[in-house]
């Protein structure tokens, strides 16, 4: 392959129309160049004085024309990846099969990849084979989104063969070339259609959804832990919503199969539980499988290969869901006792983001989105369902304020908390085992009806009483 110094015409590429050295063009250059790290830059310089091309692409493009802070930086080139080795001093192969390596400047590790082509993708994953090009132009052809597809130079400019740009600017999600071949070469990619749609904003071109439906079946093929982290990147994103997509789609029933009997209402009212709680990846899972038994649950979780940590939380989320909190302070330590404190505070997290996608589904026919055809009676149940909701939050709000004055209180919610621990009942004369955790149970049963009787004094004393009893009432069974 032949290198050719690098020879961009400045002006060529820029966020307006194609324009020369115009003055806008220069000050929106300056503004993106500063926002590209040394490290970056230098690694730029350092190709093009050894007469190869280099460019920033990608998603680190991408990002910065929508304002936001990159966390990867690629670097696109004609140089071969043992030239590029040869050129810096500190590099780590992370995929010399695709042509990628990755250079370690200053706190930077940044990926160079030389520009290429790919054959067939007979797993519909991963090309069969890769031959490096010395073309830019066949490189970003290869590319999944017009977004992604951005490339630019510090000091020349932006290059922009497939108008991302302006789908950027338009909020359009589109495919590099044809939808249907783009898929077909990597069926992942229709869930990160998804994806992008969800983190960015924006919506796709009709065509990609058409292929979409026509391609959902290849995604068989793709392995559980990517559809699971696609999948997970979609639930925390800005725009929850999206998962509507999966179901209009098709992609659904494909991806988790026990969802299939989700009905477009059933996911319009994930969509608004999803909206209403913390982008925390488990508590968002909990909500999307809000409608599915233990078992099915299980299965999904285990399927999608999530961690037992992850599977523990999602399933004590789930079978403490229906529990009935009272904002009493005694019931609320107990239940933090019986439970814990993190499924305390995850079961009540999903129980109010359920509340108020309730609530914000009641407003809406209370403002004639759905007016029941001017029923009078059905009109004021649905008062009475909103003012019912409403008070069931402040019921959450309140059991939440409990608890948190209680942990400002240090008061104890837990065995582990008391002022005695097991040794401590061994010692008074208690069998190990099945005994000691009783007594345990009802010093902690005490504490928190009485949080100032946690002293390790006044407890051993009522476990002494408690043991004298036992005796007493086991030697007249005998």
């Amino acid at each position: 392959m032949t290198q050719n110094r690098l020879q961009y015409r400045p002006g060529s590429f820029c966020l307006g129309e194609r324009c020369d050295m115009c003055e806008e063009h220069m000050q929106r250059m300056e503004e993106f160049d500063s926002k590209i790290p040394e490290e970056v830059k230098y690694v730029i310089k350092k190709l093009n004085d050894d007469y190869f091309e280099a460019v920033i692409i990608g998603g680190c493009v991408r990002d910065i024309l929508l304002g936001v802070e990159p966390d990867d930086w690629d670097v696109a080139t004609n140089a071969l990846p043992c030239q590029v080795k040869s050129i810096f001093g500190k590099t780590v192969d992370v995929g010399l099969k695709y042509g990628t390596v990755a250079v370690l400047e200053g706190n930077k590790k940044i990926e160079v990849t030389t520009y290429r082509k790919e054959d067939a993708y007979s797993d519909n994953r991963r090309p069969d084979k890769v031959d490096f090009v010395p073309s830019m132009k066949e490189d970003v052809a290869r590319r999944d989104f017009t977004v992604n597809s951005i490339a630019y130079h510090p000091g020349s400019g932006f290059i922009d063969l497939f108008n991302g740009i302006s789908d950027i600017k338009a909020r359009i999600i589109r495919t590099v070339g044809d939808a249907d071949k783009r898929f077909s070469e990597d069926a992942l990619r229709m869930l990160r259609a998804v994806r992008f749609m969800a983190e960015l904003g924006f919506e796709a071109e009709p065509g990609v959804i058409e292929s979409i439906k026509r391609q959902k079946h290849l995604l068989r093929k793709v392995s559980k832990e990517r559809i699971r982290d696609e999948l997970t990147k979609i639930l925390v994103s800005p725009n929850p919503s999206k998962t509507l997509l999966l179901k209009e789609t098709g992609m659904l029933p494909v991806v988790i199969p026990e969802l299939e009997e989700y009905s477009h209402e059933a996911m319009q009212q994930v969509a608004f539980k999803l909206e209403n709680i913390e982008n925390d990846p488990v508590l968002r899972w909990a909500v999307f499988l809000r409608y599915k038994g233990r078992d099915d649950i299980l299965h999904i979780l285990n399927n999608l290969r999530f961690s037992n940590a992850e599977i523990k939380r999602i399933c004590s989320i789930m079978e403490n869901i229906h529990k009935d909190i009272k904002p009493i302070p005694g019931l609320v330590k107990k239940l933090v006792s019986v439970i814990g404190e993190g499924t305390f505070l995850d079961v009540l997290k999903v129980k109010e983001a359920i509340l108020k996608a309730e609530m914000k589904s009641c407003r809406n026919n209370k403002n004639g989105k759905d007016s029941h055809d001017g029923n009078d009676d059905c009109i004021l149940k649905g008062f009475a369902k909103c003012e019912y909701l409403a008070e069931d939050i402040k019921r959450i709000d309140a059991a939440i304020n409990i608890y948190r004055a209680a942990k400002d209180k240090g008061e104890c919610m837990s065995i582990r908390d008391l002022a005695v621990n097991g040794d401590d009942i061994i010692r008074l004369g208690f069998k190990e085992g099945k005994q000691v955790g009783e007594v345990l149970e009802k010093l902690l049963d005490r504490v928190i009806k009485s949080p100032g009787s946690n002293r390790k004094e006044e407890l051993l004393k009522y476990a002494s009483r408690y043991l004298k009893n036992s005796l007493r009432i086991n030697g007249n069974r005998t």
